[in-house]
């Protein structure tokens, strides 16, 4: 009886040891992932940032510049930066891609 709870204690501690180093893992990882979120969100409000102190903006008389980022999700977008204004565009179907 006594050797049938010491194999149980054994193995609940064993259990314990994989539980916590897994929960470790996960806590590393999860910091990992906050990390580059968090870089992410410093390098869009770098851009942001430069796109508002961009003086002016394109010129009637020139060509104007023009920067387009496509994210996917669900729905297809393409975000159309011209000047200060985004512009989205659902591009889900093949015909809108083509516009």
């Amino acid at each position: 009886m006594i050797e049938n709870q010491t194999q149980m204690l054994a193995h609940l501690v064993q259990r314990d040891r994989d539980v916590r180093q897994r929960l470790d893992s996960h806590d590393t990882l999860s910091k990992n992932q906050q990390s580059a979120f968090q870089d992410l969100q410093r390098t869009v409000g770098d851009i942001a940032k430069s796109l508002k102190d961009r003086q002016g903006g394109p010129s009637s008389g020139s060509h104007a510049s023009v920067m387009a980022v496509s994210v996917r999700s669900e729905q297809e977008k393409e975000v159309v930066v011209d000047g200060s204004y985004l512009i989205e565009h659902d591009i889900s179907s093949p015909e809108e891609a083509r516009r």
